[in-house]
């Protein structure tokens, strides 16, 4: 009896399983990856001034540089803003870290 019981719960897990793995497969790639959950600003909401440029302190107030050297390091041209193409390049790689 004990072992019919044990064989009904593994058989049971294993359709779960095996349902579950059914599922995962009929979402798109990007989905399963944890990066993709992260939500970050876009670019029109981070540039509060709407200038068309990201200051420091608008990336610092959206919460999308922890630190200082991360703004440096974003911006490319080193003129003391983030473009549009700069942030964009920035959220990739902070995406692809998965930070």
């Amino acid at each position: 009896m004990k072992s019919m019981t044990i064989q009904a719960s593994l058989t049971a897990l294993t359709m779960i399983m095996a349902a579950g793995a059914g599922m995962a497969d009929q979402l798109p790639e990007s989905s399963m990856h944890p990066a993709a959950m992260t939500q970050h600003p876009s670019f029109d909401q981070v540039d509060i001034n709407k200038d068309g440029a990201i200051t420091k302190d608008e990336a610092g107030a959206a919460k999308v540089v922890q630190q200082d050297s991360d703004f440096t390091s974003a911006d490319q041209d080193k003129d003391g803003v983030l473009s549009k193409t700069e942030y964009d390049a920035m959220l990739k790689a902070h995406d692809r870290r998965g930070g």
